[in-house]
């Protein structure tokens, strides 16, 4: 499995850190009581145990007797095991590490005569000893199926930690060493400087710094380890796969040497500045956070003590006692944190800064080293895979958008209440169109930002794309101090234009450009609009290269070469195709140019969010631009096949609800959209336009109305097909008039079929079916004129198509709309029925056969949910119940005969509209 590069040899880290032992503080000392000195008890030594340099002594004990070559078994001494194999490192490795626990001892128990200790040093050291040769035999017993986790001791522990308990004892031998008074002291002050400094995290702000701690905000992310790379290529793409995964809550116990890659504005920064904090906050020692573009490299290399004591001393006003970082280091209680492999300055070879991490390492190989890169490019700089895990931060799922807009809308709100869970949900159904940005940390925080501006998500990708632009170019690297002030966003946007549309749609550039293209680009394009003369184009250009770097936003350095030779690429696909957009449009001559570009990019399946773009940019460039295009991509196919033809249909009607288009182009749409229905099921197609909510709701149900009057009088039978096969499109044509419940189509009794509610589940929202359409409508008092005589026309012809022996029909099964909300549906009904009196005798006779049967879906479905307070519904559920027709209201005596006739059949519960499984519901 190793050789495979699914299992890793340092998994041996991993076992050791399941295991207790010495290493955990966990050593019994009771019996050892006899050899105490006076006056120091076995609380003392417990406390003493529990201490770093303990614990790290412990891990160079197990380290030593983990690479010797002569395993034994649990619990037997290695003296009896093999007493003729004691080499010289074992001889001088036992002498130092029992040197360094007398220190220890001497130093904790102050005031203690040193020489009653010793007899207790030698017994406490002994047994020490064999817990870690007990803790090794674990190990071994553990790694027996890896080859590699041998491997893994001896690189870095035999040769590092063995090596290291020499200059550990010196630096606990160090005449200048602070107490162990002043040590605790500095490092508590240290732990609460560095959580002031580091437990808030920055979001980005259209004019104000915004600084929260870090639980008010963030969201746990998940990680995924990724396969060891062991082909020897390059992979500059960063798409090795991932073979395992890590929820966040288990990080901190998996950190060892740990590499957090992650896409731009995946939270790399943000993720290891939470687990440094968790870290010091949970007590499992001190963290050093250092920002790679801030270490000061020279041609030799960098200090990485001196490094730590600089930011100790510069950013927490914390200067270290002497040798105290040296100390920490070395006994395992530091995190050290590189934060930005990929943010190297432009002086420095990012190759150097891996060899400086992976000696740093070595050097200390009891702490923990975590480095966050960017997952492009990291190949080229890749720390080494034999000591260090590589895991890659995954995009956020929609519960863990959800969770973040919840907070953030709680703190925008000072708290939580009702009015956040409803933003919420807003939120995530306004944002269903751009999920490829809002599972990205960084852009979700963006968009939050806009929702907050706008009161709402533009509709207009490019209304999103050119506020993300402003926020991330102007104010977040201005923010983090990585920003040009002076730079000019339009001439920046005028560049990056023409090399997202070369990068998207030329086969050359599809990897990304070098950076002296990148330069003449922007030179060129700033000379042609922006500035006098070429020096200034060239030096503009070059500070564009240099803001983009290392950036790693929107536009940046993805793959490494030799300098100059760097490639540059978008880490976004969203940002290319917005620009690339942006230059289509502003070179295009006319609507008909665009359209022809966007028509082969969809008959070809791709580029459907560029093409959508240009749609939009479109209105803003030509005279009813996005309508012009639509006419033109939608006139005579020009040879298209019904499938290429179906695809570019599809397209335009989805993009009809966020582009700005006159009735014309919407009616041409809502008529092709109608005449795909002949080529195959392509309902989804309606789908798009019918949505609830769709900007022009109400005017695009009449106008797919209308598309199909013109295709019955074009193919009336196939209208008809479609009537009887696509129950919504019967019901949008029935509620917009265009058809009714007689004629040739015919209705044949089927009152069920009034209550199935296809439109609704068409649309996603809306009235749950056509029945309760028709009462909300008689119900209303805002509703027209011509709505309510289209009603009541309904419900006269149902009176007439209600046989005088009625059959009961099948079952409907009605959207649980109607049943979530059937106290609003009773009261809706209840209130139509009070409003009848101004229809004619027949609409009366039909809104009672539609009440009758509302009445039995209720007494299956909710029974009891009809109150008295309906009256006059109640009063035809209470007759029914009760099969007692002198209950029925009093305006029954009212309606024609055969109706009073048949209703009161149905009130003794002779006659049922509805079959049911159990035939005692519909009477119950």
């Amino acid at each position: 499995m190793i050789k495979r590069g699914v299992k890793k040899p340092r998994d041996a880290a991993s076992v050791l850190a399941h295991l207790g032992g010495p290493h955990r503080g966990n050593l019994s000392t009771l019996g050892l009581l006899d050899e105490l000195p006076a006056g120091v008890t076995d609380t003392q030594i417990k406390h003493i145990v529990q201490q770093p340099t303990f614990t790290a002594l412990a891990r160079q004990l197990i380290a030593i007797h983990l690479c010797t070559d002569d395993p034994w078994p649990i619990g037997e001494s290695r003296e009896e095991a093999a007493p003729d194999r004691h080499d010289v490192v074992w001889r001088v490795q036992r002498e130092r590490i029992e040197e360094a626990l007398g220190i220890l001892l001497s130093e904790s128990l102050a005031g203690t005569d040193v020489h009653a200790l010793t007899p207790y040093l030698r017994a406490l050291f002994a047994a020490l000893d064999r817990g870690c040769r007990d803790v090794a035999a674990s190990m071994r017993l553990a790694l027996s199926e890896s080859d590699g986790g041998f491997s893994w001791a001896g690189h870095t522990l035999e040769l590092a930690a063995i090596s290291s308990v020499e200059r550990h004892l010196a630096a606990l031998r160090s005449k200048g060493r602070a107490s162990a008074a002043e040590r605790e002291r500095w490092q508590q002050e240290y732990l609460d400087a560095f959580l002031y400094r580091n437990e808030k995290i920055e979001l980005p702000d259209l004019e104000l710094r915004t600084l929260i701690p870090y639980r008010e905000i963030f969201v746990e992310p998940d990680a995924a380890m990724l396969q060891m790379d062991v082909s020897g290529s390059s992979d500059t793409t960063g798409t090795r796969e991932p073979v395992s995964r890590l929820h966040f809550a288990d990080m901190l116990d998996a950190l060892d040497r740990t590499v957090i890659l992650g896409d731009p504005g995946a939270g790399k920064s943000t993720v290891s500045q939470v687990l440094a904090c968790q870290w010091c906050e949970r007590g499992k020692g001190v963290a050093f956070l250092l920002k790679v573009r801030q270490i000061r490299f020279s041609r030799g290399g960098v200090n990485l003590v001196e490094e730590i004591e600089r930011a100790l001393r510069d950013l927490y006003q914390k200067p270290a006692p002497p040798g105290m970082v040296e100390e920490l280091l070395l006994n395992g209680s530091a995190l050290v944190i590189f934060d930005g492999l990929d943010e190297v300055p432009t002086t420095v070879r990012g190759r150097d800064v891996s060899d400086v991490i992976e000696a740093a390492s070595n050097v200390y190989p009891l702490s923990r080293f975590v480095v966050t890169s960017r997952r492009l490019g990291y190949s080229s700089v890749r720390l080494d895979q034999e000591l260090f895990c590589d895991y890659v931060l995954r995009p956020f799922n929609d519960g863990q958008v959800k969770e973040y807009v919840g907070k953030w809308f709680v703190r925008r709100a000072g708290g939580r209440d009702a009015t956040v869970d409803q933003l919420v949900e807003n939120f995530m159904e306004h944002s269903k169109t751009i999920t490829d940005l809002r599972q990205n940390p960084l852009m979700l925080a963006v968009i939050c930002l806009l929702h907050a501006g706008y009161n709402e998500i533009p509709r207009s990708r490019p209304k999103i794309y050119k506020k993300c632009v402003e926020l991330l170019l102007r104010t977040w690297d201005s923010h983090r101090g990585i920003g040009d002030p002076v730079w000019d966003i339009e001439a920046f946007e005028v560049v990056l234009a023409e090399i997202a549309y070369h990068t998207l749609l030329t086969p050359e550039y599809q990897y990304g450009m070098t950076e002296s293209q990148v330069r003449e680009v922007a030179a060129k394009n700033l000379l042609q609009e922006a500035v006098p003369d070429r020096a200034t184009a060239v030096q503009l250009a070059r500070r564009m290269i240099d803001l983009c770097r290392g950036r790693a936003w929107m536009f940046t350095d993805v793959v490494g070469g030799i300098p100059g030779e760097e490639r540059y690429s978008f880490t976004h696909q969203s940002f290319q195709e917005y620009f690339a957009a942006q230059y289509l449009v502003r070179h295009a001559d006319s609507p008909e140019q665009v359209g022809d570009e966007i028509t082969r990019n969809i008959v070809s399946g791709r580029l459907e969010i560029f093409s959508q773009i240009c749609l939009s940019l479109a209105s803003g460039k030509f005279q009813y631009g996005a309508s012009l295009v639509y006419h033109h991509c939608l006139a005579a196919n020009s040879g298209r096949s019904a499938a290429e033809d179906a695809a570019l249909v599809e397209f335009l009607a989805k993009s009809a609800d966020i582009i700005m288009l006159n009735g014309s182009a919407l009616q041409l749409t809502a008529d092709r959209v109608v005449q795909c229905l002949t080529k195959g099921t392509h309902a989804q197609f309606a789908k798009h336009l019918l949505r609830a909510d769709f900007r022009h709701a109400d005017s695009m149900q009449g106008m797919v109305a209308q598309a199909f009057v013109r295709f019955r009088d074009d193919r009336p039978s196939e209208f008809v097909r479609i009537m009887n096969t696509n129950l919504w499109a019967w019901e949008n044509c029935l509620q917009e008039g265009v058809i009714g419940l007689t004629g040739e189509l015919g209705f044949a009794g089927r009152l069920s079929r009034l209550f199935e509610g296809g439109l609704y589940y068409l649309r996603g929202g809306g009235e749950s079916c056509t029945a309760m359409w028709l009462m909300r409508r008689l119900a209303d008092p805002a509703t027209d004129q011509p709505t309510r005589d289209r009603c009541a026309r309904i419900l006269e012809q149902l009176a007439a198509l209600t046989p005088d022996d009625i059959v009961p029909e099948d079952a409907p099964t009605p959207p649980y709309a109607l049943f979530k909300g059937s106290e609003r549906s009773s009261r809706t009904v209840s209130t139509a029925l009070l409003r009848s009196p101004r229809y004619s005798v027949d609409a009366r006779a039909g809104l009672a056969y539609l009440t009758m049967a509302f009445c039995e879906l209720m007494a299956q479905n909710q029974p009891g949910v009809i109150a008295e307070s309906h009256s006059v519904l109640n009063d035809f559920m209470r007759a029914r119940t009760l099969r007692q027709p002198a209950r029925l209201p009093e305006g029954v005596g009212h309606l024609p005969r055969k109706d009073q006739e048949r209703i009161r059949s149905w009130a003794a519960g002779d006659i049922d509209f509805f079959e049911w499984a159990d035939e005692s519901v519909a009477v119950s």
